[in-house]
């Protein structure tokens, strides 16, 4: 006689453990989550907004004997706020009772059972990456010295060593204090206009002086097809593998498929963020009347450029 206890197999598997499963499985399945999910991030009293905070350090005082001769500022801090791109109810359904039937055993109805909860965690991985692809791929993420926008008809690509050399000089350039590769601080100014004796209020971004000091800290976004070129053209036939190896001059590389003309970016680890959330775990719902048995998982996800660190983005776009 079946065990009716059993029609929810789900019950017996622990709740935090499937949690942690699906998160695993989301965090291997996407690159991004690897390099940019962060901590400083902090959601309001109703979850549908965050704010990141990033900090530069205050300068150097030429030492004094007297305190009161300090001059002393205080370090700044930036706030950004990050898009709120995923709330998605995920879900599966199974019918533990004829899956044990048909399977024989309630191990192997609870290992199927398990699998299709794990690909609740892939259906979430493929909508963030997706979503991560769209919002770096945006033009506005950049400031326009950092924006280098070429024309498909200049068939850049044919001369695979100029690109390869302004990705090297770029990440290298990025090592040091420079404004060039930021957009900086949103602030509004007050600023006289030319036509109108009265001052009126303009708004812009202020650049910040800032440094990713090594290149272990720059991630290389990059499609795969200029991989491919870059891989036939540059890396296999050089003498010195290993100094053309981009693998080895970045922190990490990200082979994706990009969009809106983009062919690659250059861009430091905390120049892009995610928060990323289950909320309440995995939810079960039974039917009596089918025995069929519903698992929910409410994923959220906050993300976004971070627009006073270094980025940097190459795009044909006619």
């Amino acid at each position: 006689m079946t065990d009716l206890n059993e029609n929810n197999i789900f019950r017996r598997l622990d709740n935090d453990r499937i949690k942690e499963e699906i998160l695993s499985l989301v965090k291997q399945d996407n690159p991004f989550l690897e390099v940019f999910e962060k901590t400083n991030v902090v959601e309001n009293q109703w979850g549908d907004k965050a704010l990141y905070y990033g900090t530069q350090p205050a300068p150097g005082l030429e030492w004094k004997r007297k305190k009161s001769d300090l001059k002393f500022g205080e370090p700044n801090v930036f706030t950004h706020e990050l898009e709120l791109v995923i709330k998605n109810l995920y879900y599966s359904m199974a019918n533990p009772q004829i899956m044990k039937f048909s399977l024989g055993t309630t191990e192997r109805t609870q290992n199927l059972i398990a699998q299709l909860i794990a690909e609740i965690g892939e259906a979430a991985s493929n909508d963030l990456l997706s979503k991560c692809v769209e919002l770096l791929c945006t033009d506005d993420n950049y400031r326009d010295t950092a924006l280098i926008k070429k024309n498909p008809a200049d068939k850049e690509f044919e001369k695979p060593e100029q690109v390869f050399r302004w990705i090297l000089d770029t990440s290298a350039g990025m090592c040091f204090l420079s404004k060039a590769f930021n957009k900086g601080y949103y602030e509004k100014k007050i600023l006289p206009d030319p036509a109108d004796p009265d001052k009126k209020t303009s708004v812009g971004w202020i650049p910040v002086n800032v440094s990713s000091y090594k290149k272990e800290n720059l991630i290389l976004i990059i499609d795969p097809q200029v991989m491919n070129t870059m891989v036939e053209a540059i890396m296999i036939r050089a003498v010195n593998y290993d100094l053309a190896n981009l693998e080895k001059r970045f922190g990490k590389v990200i082979e994706v498929p990009l969009v809106n003309g983009y062919k690659f970016i250059i861009l430091d680890k905390k120049a892009f963020a995610i928060r990323y959330a289950i909320k309440e775990g995995v939810l079960t719902e039974e039917e009596p009347a089918t025995m069929n048995t519903w698992y929910y998982s409410h994923i959220w996800a906050f993300a976004g450029s971070i627009p006073f660190a270094n980025q940097a983005a190459w795009v044909e776009r006619a």
